[in-house]
Protein backbone atom coordinates (compact mmCIF):
# COMPACT_ATOMS: atom_id res chain seq x y z
CA UNK A 1 0.00 0.00 0.00
CA UNK A 2 2.86 2.40 0.81
CA UNK A 3 4.24 1.89 -2.71
CA UNK A 4 0.91 2.94 -4.22
CA UNK A 5 0.67 5.97 -1.92
CA UNK A 6 4.18 7.03 -2.95
CA UNK A 7 3.35 6.55 -6.62
CA UNK A 8 0.25 8.75 -6.36
CA UNK A 9 1.95 11.52 -4.40
CA UNK A 10 5.03 11.64 -6.63
CA UNK A 11 5.15 9.88 -9.99
CA UNK A 12 1.46 10.22 -10.87
CA UNK A 13 1.43 14.02 -10.81
CA UNK A 14 4.87 14.70 -12.27
CA UNK A 15 6.03 11.83 -14.45
CA UNK A 16 5.28 11.77 -18.19
CA UNK A 17 2.53 9.30 -19.06
CA UNK A 18 3.88 6.11 -20.59
CA UNK A 19 1.53 4.20 -22.85
CA UNK A 20 1.53 0.53 -21.80
CA UNK A 21 2.77 -2.00 -24.31
CA UNK A 22 0.21 -4.31 -25.88
CA UNK A 23 0.22 -7.50 -23.83
CA UNK A 24 -2.11 -10.06 -22.34
CA UNK A 25 -2.31 -7.99 -19.17
CA UNK A 26 -3.19 -4.73 -20.93
CA UNK A 27 -5.84 -6.52 -23.01
CA UNK A 28 -7.35 -7.90 -19.79
CA UNK A 29 -7.33 -4.44 -18.20
CA UNK A 30 -9.05 -2.95 -21.26
CA UNK A 31 -11.77 -5.60 -21.15
CA UNK A 32 -12.36 -4.95 -17.44
CA UNK A 33 -12.53 -1.19 -18.01
CA UNK A 34 -15.05 -1.59 -20.84
CA UNK A 35 -17.30 -3.70 -18.63
CA UNK A 36 -17.01 -1.32 -15.66
CA UNK A 37 -17.63 1.73 -17.88
CA UNK A 38 -20.73 0.20 -19.49
CA UNK A 39 -22.12 -0.78 -16.09
CA UNK A 40 -21.46 2.69 -14.67
CA UNK A 41 -23.17 4.47 -17.56
CA UNK A 42 -26.17 2.16 -17.39
CA UNK A 43 -26.61 2.52 -13.63
CA UNK A 44 -26.08 6.29 -13.61
CA UNK A 45 -28.08 7.32 -16.67
CA UNK A 46 -30.72 4.67 -17.27
CA UNK A 47 -31.66 3.08 -13.94
CA UNK A 48 -33.40 5.04 -11.19
CA UNK A 49 -32.07 4.08 -7.80
CA UNK A 50 -34.60 3.85 -4.99
CA UNK A 51 -34.05 3.19 -1.31
CA UNK A 52 -37.03 2.07 0.71
CA UNK A 53 -35.34 1.72 4.11
CA UNK A 54 -34.95 -1.41 6.19
CA UNK A 55 -31.22 -1.90 5.70
CA UNK A 56 -28.15 -0.33 7.24
CA UNK A 57 -24.89 0.09 5.35
CA UNK A 58 -21.37 1.13 6.21
CA UNK A 59 -21.64 4.42 4.30
CA UNK A 60 -24.52 5.58 6.51
CA UNK A 61 -22.73 5.24 9.81
CA UNK A 62 -20.46 8.28 9.62
CA UNK A 63 -23.47 10.57 9.40
CA UNK A 64 -25.21 12.17 12.39
CA UNK A 65 -26.96 9.34 14.23
CA UNK A 66 -30.44 10.71 13.67
CA UNK A 67 -29.87 10.78 9.90
CA UNK A 68 -28.78 7.14 10.06
CA UNK A 69 -31.98 6.34 11.95
CA UNK A 70 -34.11 8.15 9.38
CA UNK A 71 -32.39 6.40 6.47
CA UNK A 72 -32.88 3.00 8.08
CA UNK A 73 -36.54 3.32 9.08
CA UNK A 74 -37.95 5.81 6.59
CA UNK A 75 -35.78 5.60 3.48
CA UNK A 76 -33.30 8.24 2.36
CA UNK A 77 -34.78 11.70 1.90
CA UNK A 78 -34.37 13.44 -1.44
CA UNK A 79 -35.13 16.97 -2.55
CA UNK A 80 -36.57 15.78 -5.84
CA UNK A 81 -35.02 14.24 -8.96
CA UNK A 82 -31.35 15.13 -9.63
CA UNK A 83 -30.53 17.75 -12.24
CA UNK A 84 -28.52 17.10 -15.39
CA UNK A 85 -25.56 18.88 -13.77
CA UNK A 86 -25.73 16.75 -10.65
CA UNK A 87 -25.98 13.56 -12.71
CA UNK A 88 -22.87 14.55 -14.66
CA UNK A 89 -21.04 15.27 -11.39
CA UNK A 90 -21.92 11.80 -10.05
CA UNK A 91 -20.82 10.22 -13.32
CA UNK A 92 -17.47 12.02 -13.07
CA UNK A 93 -16.93 10.42 -9.67
CA UNK A 94 -17.50 6.95 -11.07
CA UNK A 95 -15.17 7.61 -14.00
CA UNK A 96 -12.51 8.62 -11.49
CA UNK A 97 -12.87 5.16 -9.96
CA UNK A 98 -12.08 3.69 -13.38
CA UNK A 99 -8.88 5.75 -13.49
CA UNK A 100 -7.81 4.44 -10.07
CA UNK A 101 -8.63 0.88 -11.17
CA UNK A 102 -6.45 1.38 -14.27
CA UNK A 103 -3.54 2.61 -12.15
CA UNK A 104 -3.79 -0.28 -9.70
CA UNK A 105 -3.98 -2.96 -12.38
CA UNK A 106 -1.20 -1.34 -14.44
CA UNK A 107 1.07 -1.48 -11.38
CA UNK A 108 0.44 -5.20 -10.97
CA UNK A 109 -2.12 -5.31 -8.18
CA UNK A 110 -5.04 -7.70 -8.07
CA UNK A 111 -8.22 -5.66 -7.65
CA UNK A 112 -11.79 -6.50 -6.63
CA UNK A 113 -14.26 -3.72 -7.40
CA UNK A 114 -17.28 -3.13 -5.13
CA UNK A 115 -16.63 -6.26 -3.06
CA UNK A 116 -19.40 -7.28 -0.68
CA UNK A 117 -18.19 -6.84 2.91
CA UNK A 118 -20.16 -7.85 6.00
CA UNK A 119 -18.97 -6.11 9.15
CA UNK A 120 -21.19 -8.26 11.39
CA UNK A 121 -24.83 -9.28 11.75
CA UNK A 122 -25.88 -5.71 12.61
CA UNK A 123 -24.04 -4.09 9.69
CA UNK A 124 -24.24 -6.59 6.81
CA UNK A 125 -24.03 -4.21 3.86
CA UNK A 126 -20.71 -2.73 2.79
CA UNK A 127 -19.09 -2.21 -0.60
CA UNK A 128 -15.61 -0.66 -0.57
CA UNK A 129 -14.52 0.81 -3.89
CA UNK A 130 -11.56 -1.58 -4.17
CA UNK A 131 -10.10 -4.46 -2.19
CA UNK A 132 -6.51 -4.71 -3.42
CA UNK A 133 -3.95 -7.50 -3.08
CA UNK A 134 -0.26 -7.00 -3.85
CA UNK A 135 2.20 -9.58 -5.21
CA UNK A 136 3.09 -10.70 -1.68
CA UNK A 137 -0.54 -11.48 -0.89
CA UNK A 138 -1.02 -8.50 1.43
CA UNK A 139 -4.45 -6.87 1.20
CA UNK A 140 -5.62 -3.27 1.62
CA UNK A 141 -8.78 -1.23 0.98
CA UNK A 142 -8.98 1.76 -1.36
CA UNK A 143 -11.73 4.39 -1.20
CA UNK A 144 -11.93 7.00 -4.01
CA UNK A 145 -13.03 10.61 -3.50
CA UNK A 146 -13.27 13.11 -6.38
CA UNK A 147 -13.46 16.76 -5.38
CA UNK A 148 -12.92 20.40 -6.33
CA UNK A 149 -9.54 22.09 -6.28
CA UNK A 150 -10.35 24.03 -3.08
CA UNK A 151 -11.40 20.89 -1.19
CA UNK A 152 -8.40 18.99 -2.58
CA UNK A 153 -6.06 21.65 -1.19
CA UNK A 154 -7.69 21.39 2.22
CA UNK A 155 -7.14 17.62 2.36
CA UNK A 156 -3.58 18.08 1.12
CA UNK A 157 -2.97 20.56 3.93
CA UNK A 158 -4.85 18.86 6.79
CA UNK A 159 -4.93 15.18 5.83
CA UNK A 160 -8.14 13.20 6.24
CA UNK A 161 -10.49 15.00 8.64
CA UNK A 162 -13.94 13.98 7.30
CA UNK A 163 -15.71 11.94 10.00
CA UNK A 164 -17.93 10.13 7.52
CA UNK A 165 -15.02 9.07 5.31
CA UNK A 166 -12.96 7.95 8.33
CA UNK A 167 -15.84 5.92 9.78
CA UNK A 168 -16.51 4.23 6.44
CA UNK A 169 -12.91 3.16 5.86
CA UNK A 170 -12.31 2.23 9.51
CA UNK A 171 -15.21 -0.23 9.40
CA UNK A 172 -13.99 -1.80 6.15
CA UNK A 173 -10.46 -2.16 7.53
CA UNK A 174 -11.73 -3.64 10.78
CA UNK A 175 -14.00 -6.10 8.99
CA UNK A 176 -11.25 -7.25 6.61
CA UNK A 177 -8.45 -6.94 9.20
CA UNK A 178 -6.23 -4.94 6.85
CA UNK A 179 -5.00 -1.37 6.33
CA UNK A 180 -6.62 1.06 3.92
CA UNK A 181 -6.25 4.38 2.13
CA UNK A 182 -8.09 7.12 0.30
CA UNK A 183 -7.30 8.20 -3.25
CA UNK A 184 -8.28 11.85 -3.57
CA UNK A 185 -8.73 13.27 -7.08
CA UNK A 186 -8.69 16.94 -8.10
CA UNK A 187 -11.47 17.69 -10.60
CA UNK A 188 -9.75 20.89 -11.78
CA UNK A 189 -6.13 19.82 -12.30
CA UNK A 190 -6.31 16.03 -12.64
CA UNK A 191 -3.93 15.55 -9.71
CA UNK A 192 -4.25 12.64 -7.28
CA UNK A 193 -2.95 12.02 -3.81
CA UNK A 194 -2.97 9.05 -1.51
CA UNK A 195 -3.83 9.39 2.18
CA UNK A 196 -3.00 6.21 4.11
CA UNK A 197 -5.03 4.84 6.99
CA UNK A 198 -2.73 2.17 8.37
CA UNK A 199 -2.98 -0.13 11.39
CA UNK A 200 -1.69 2.47 13.84
CA UNK A 201 -4.30 4.95 12.69
CA UNK A 202 -7.02 2.31 12.96
CA UNK A 203 -6.17 1.88 16.65
CA UNK A 204 -6.05 5.65 17.13
CA UNK A 205 -9.49 6.03 15.55
CA UNK A 206 -11.16 3.17 17.40
CA UNK A 207 -13.66 5.74 18.64
CA UNK A 208 -15.14 5.94 15.11
CA UNK A 209 -15.71 2.19 15.01
CA UNK A 210 -17.21 2.13 18.51
CA UNK A 211 -19.58 4.98 17.73
CA UNK A 212 -20.71 3.34 14.48
CA UNK A 213 -21.44 0.09 16.28
CA UNK A 214 -23.39 1.89 18.98
CA UNK A 215 -25.49 3.80 16.50
CA UNK A 216 -26.16 0.69 14.40
CA UNK A 217 -27.21 -1.39 17.40
CA UNK A 218 -29.64 1.23 18.71
CA UNK A 219 -31.15 2.06 15.31
CA UNK A 220 -31.75 -1.57 14.33
CA UNK A 221 -33.18 -2.48 17.75
CA UNK A 222 -35.80 0.28 17.67
CA UNK A 223 -39.12 -0.60 16.05
CA UNK A 224 -39.54 2.71 14.22
CA UNK A 225 -38.02 6.15 13.78
CA UNK A 226 -40.05 7.71 16.58
CA UNK A 227 -38.66 5.19 19.05
CA UNK A 228 -35.13 6.19 18.01
CA UNK A 229 -35.90 9.70 19.25
CA UNK A 230 -35.92 8.35 22.81
CA UNK A 231 -32.33 7.16 22.63
CA UNK A 232 -30.42 9.43 20.24
CA UNK A 233 -29.53 12.94 21.35
CA UNK A 234 -29.83 16.06 19.26
CA UNK A 235 -26.57 17.08 17.53
CA UNK A 236 -24.96 20.26 18.91
CA UNK A 237 -26.52 23.55 17.93
CA UNK A 238 -24.26 25.92 16.04
CA UNK A 239 -23.54 29.38 17.41
CA UNK A 240 -22.90 32.54 15.42
CA UNK A 241 -20.32 35.13 16.46
CA UNK A 242 -22.99 37.31 18.04
CA UNK A 243 -24.17 34.42 20.21
CA UNK A 244 -27.28 33.34 18.31
CA UNK A 245 -27.90 29.58 18.20
CA UNK A 246 -29.55 27.61 15.41
CA UNK A 247 -30.12 23.90 14.69
CA UNK A 248 -27.38 22.07 12.80
CA UNK A 249 -27.96 21.96 9.01
CA UNK A 250 -28.44 18.19 9.04
CA UNK A 251 -31.68 18.63 10.93
CA UNK A 252 -33.23 20.30 7.88
CA UNK A 253 -32.92 17.20 5.70
CA UNK A 254 -36.13 16.54 3.81
CA UNK A 255 -37.26 20.19 4.16
CA UNK A 256 -37.51 20.18 7.94
CA UNK A 257 -38.94 16.74 8.49
CA UNK A 258 -36.04 15.86 10.80
CA UNK A 259 -36.25 19.03 12.86
CA UNK A 260 -37.83 17.75 16.08
CA UNK A 261 -39.49 19.37 19.03
CA UNK A 262 -37.02 19.70 21.91
CA UNK A 263 -39.29 17.69 24.23
CA UNK A 264 -38.64 14.55 22.18
CA UNK A 265 -34.92 14.59 22.92
CA UNK A 266 -32.58 13.87 25.81
CA UNK A 267 -30.72 17.18 25.72
CA UNK A 268 -27.66 18.20 27.70
CA UNK A 269 -27.10 21.93 27.90
CA UNK A 270 -23.99 23.72 29.20
CA UNK A 271 -23.74 27.03 31.07
CA UNK A 272 -23.96 29.14 27.92
CA UNK A 273 -26.97 27.29 26.54
CA UNK A 274 -25.29 25.10 23.93
CA UNK A 275 -26.58 21.58 23.37
CA UNK A 276 -24.14 18.66 23.29
CA UNK A 277 -24.15 14.87 22.86
CA UNK A 278 -22.64 12.93 25.74
CA UNK A 279 -23.22 9.48 24.28
CA UNK A 280 -25.86 7.01 23.22
CA UNK A 281 -28.22 5.32 25.66
CA UNK A 282 -29.02 1.72 24.86
CA UNK A 283 -32.69 0.71 25.03
CA UNK A 284 -33.22 -2.64 26.73
CA UNK A 285 -34.09 -4.21 23.38
CA UNK A 286 -30.63 -3.27 22.08
CA UNK A 287 -28.52 -4.96 24.76
CA UNK A 288 -28.12 -8.07 22.64
CA UNK A 289 -26.74 -5.93 19.80
CA UNK A 290 -24.00 -4.13 21.74
CA UNK A 291 -20.73 -3.91 19.74
CA UNK A 292 -19.18 -7.34 19.36
CA UNK A 293 -16.83 -8.36 16.58
CA UNK A 294 -16.92 -11.77 15.02
CA UNK A 295 -13.61 -13.64 14.93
Amino acid sequence: MKDFVNFLNDAHNYRVYEYPELSELTMEIQDDLRTMYATTVQEQLFIEKKYEGGGIGVSQLGKPAIITAWDYHMGKTHNGPPSYALKRKWLDGHLFELWVFFLLRSLGYEVEHQASVSVNAVIPNGHPDFVVTNKKGCMFVVECKHMSDSNYKQYKKKGMYNDQYITQLALYCRALNCPGMWVIGNTDTGECMGIPFDELQIKANETYVTRAMQVASVVTACEDFNQCLRYISLPPHQTTRDGRRYPPPTMYAGKGVLHPAASLWKLTKNDVGQYTILGYNYPNEAKQYEPEWEA
